[in-house]
């Protein structure tokens, strides 16, 4: 330290006036190491080295605030929205800027699905071919995801992923105060049952043990007792207007996918108050 005060004092050289420290060769070389990893090795080495980091930490670490920033830019602003649907080449719909992200960020399904932690089946893209492929046996159908809770036990979801302009009901009345669901919600859910009564009789037992494309087992055995289905359409702003909420149209949505068996329907709205809970972790004070 008294070299460092010579050093400072000698009027030819400029001393940075931020702060500074001195380290050992060793952790500068663990720095040096550490900006060539890849970033999700990085964070995992380091969620394993130091378990008394927090959930925020590890979220902050692992880009899911960047994340969240670009699912409110897609929600917010079209023009955000059209220049990543251009991005990903020609004759892409909107549906397919919405697949990507969630493509990129999994978390937020993990998370969103009635706060179950899920996945996607052993690295796979979440879109996949779930009868006549090699998952399962069957007549082609596309869902949007396939999944699999995590636990002991790992069972299968299914995902269908709309647009967040998709119309939750009908703009107008069937009967006084009573809207039916929007288009898109009655595909939806009629394509994630589809699927799931399709994968039901493909299959004669409970459990299935997933190959690879060359018929190796994977070690991943998923139940497929009753598999659970989820729909993202629309947002709830929808039933917003000019002097307040159609409670009428808000009722009638509610009162259908409440009426749902196996089904879950998320608006995009709710899974990003979902995702900015994950990575902002906004809890409550305990109160006495």
């Amino acid at each position: 330290w008294k070299l460092i005060k010579y050093v400072e004092s000698v009027v030819e050289i400029d001393v940075p006036v931020s702060e500074f420290q001195m380290v050992p060769s060793t952790e500068s070389e663990l720095l040096t190491v550490l900006r060539k990893v890849p970033r999700d090795l990085t964070v995992a080495a380091l969620a394993t080295a130091l378990p008394d980091l927090t959930d925020r930490e590890i979220a902050l670490l692992s880009g899911r605030k960047a994340a969240l920033e670009e699912f409110n830019r897609l929600l917010t602003d079209n023009t955000a929205l059209e220049t990543t649907r251009n991005r990903l080449g020609q004759n892409k719909k909107v549906e397919d800027v919405w697949q990507d992200f969630f493509e990129r960020n999994e978390w937020i399904f993990g998370y969103g699905l009635r706060l179950v932690s899920s996945e996607s089946l052993n690295d796979r893209k979440l879109e996949t071919i779930v009868a006549g492929n090699s998952v399962i046996t069957g007549a082609g159908k596309r869902i949007d995801a396939l999944m699999k809770t995590r636990g002991y036990i790992n069972s299968f979801i299914f995902a269908e992923i709309k647009t967040p302009e998709a119309s939750l009901t009908a703009k107008s009345a069937y009967r006084a105060e009573v809207f039916v669901p929007g288009k898109d919600v009655r595909g939806g859910v009629a394509q994630v049952q589809k699927t799931i009564h399709k994968v039901t009789l493909a299959l004669n037992q409970s459990y299935l043990n997933l190959t690879d494309s060359g018929g190796d087992p994977t070690g991943e055995v998923v139940t497929v007792v009753r598999p659970r289905g989820v729909l993202v359409a629309g947002r709830l702003s929808e039933f917003e207007s000019e002097h307040g909420t159609n409670y009428a149209r808000f009722e009638s949505f509610e009162l259908y996918r409440k009426g749902l068996v196996g089904i879950e329907i998320l608006t995009f709205d709710e899974l990003f108050a979902r995702a900015q809970f994950i990575v902002e972790q906004h809890r409550e004070e305990p109160t006495s």
